[in-house]
């Protein structure tokens, strides 16, 4: 699998914010479904149904449901590009309890319209091997319990937010006549999710922060001859996303470690590309220490 390296964000941006589902917000309701105690059947019948996906999380993928071990599960494995119409009626239609997990992401609009049109806040969200890009953005943190297992990992590389100058930062060395819609879509985006993550009492920053920023670099990191454009994105430790963008849920939550552990779980999953720990930025606050 390869990645998008920040490098490479720009000029992606407009791809990533390019396939337009228009969805009146669906706001996400409290369940008291009972905790999931083991995923791993769930995980099974998930695999069985995706088995492109479960060698590739960026194989083009689907949604379905799945009943396993008394537990009611969707699987949302691969790369999801679009939703058709019977895709949104599985999602609005209250029949699970957990979202299982296994996708590289795919671009912006599915996913937002996704978490938009969840009926309720589901129970618990379980991530087998990957839950990257937009799979973080938007349903990663909808769960009110997130079980990540050993070895697997929840990859941010950041979205839109409704400020001009995270557009700016982002996408400001557009031309003049892309400029003005790129603009217009990003804020549009921007404002969607961060009424969702105003909802799920999420801090917004965690979009901005890791949206075309340099990793935080240590002796340890420069030791390995990477270089910053080889970034596909951040696994940022559970203690740390709690501190610093109040994700709740995180007990269940697997991590490699520290940043050489990070570096290492990162090369099975992005050929030639790497993970960093901590965004430079983020580095040097104190929620992240």
């Amino acid at each position: 699998m390869t990645g998008i390296g920040f490098s490479g964000l720009a000029a992606g941006a407009m791809a990533i914010i390019g396939i337009a589902i228009a969805s009146p917000f669906a706001w996400l309701l409290r369940t008291d479904d009972p905790p999931v105690s083991d995923p791993t059947p769930l995980i099974d019948a998930c695999r069985a149904l995706f088995p492109n996906a479960t060698r590739n999380p960026s194989a083009p993928g689907g949604l379905e449901l799945v009943q396993a071990g008394g537990d009611r599960g969707l699987c949302v494995y691969g790369s999801i590009e679009t939703l058709s119409n019977l895709d949104a009626a599985l999602i609005r239609s209250r029949r699970f309890s957990s979202i299982i997990l296994r996708s590289s992401g795919g671009p912006v609009r599915p996913w937002l319209f996704f978490a938009e049109s969840l009926p309720r806040r589901p129970r618990t969200i379980i991530v087998d091997g990957l839950c990257a890009s937009s799979c973080a953005n938007y349903l990663f943190p909808a769960g009110r319990e997130k079980i990540v297992t050993e070895g697997s990992l929840v990859v941010w590389h950041g979205g839109p937010i409704n400020d001009v100058t995270a557009f700016e930062r982002i996408l400001g060395d557009l031309a003049d006549e892309d400029r003005q819609a790129a603009r217009l879509d990003f804020l549009e985006i921007g404002e969607r999710s961060e009424q969702l993550y105003r909802f799920w009492g999420v801090n917004r920053h965690l979009l901005s922060d890791t949206f075309g920023q340099a990793p935080s670099y240590d002796d340890i990191l420069a030791a390995t001859n990477h270089s910053a454009s080889q970034v596909v994105g951040y696994a940022i430790p559970p203690d740390v996303l709690t501190a610093c963008y109040q994700i709740d849920g995180l007990e269940r939550m697997w991590h490699p470690g520290d940043s050489t552990e990070v570096v290492a779980a990162g090369s099975g999953l992005f050929e030639r590309s790497w993970l960093a720990r901590l965004p430079a930025g983020l580095a040097d606050r104190d929620c992240a220490h």
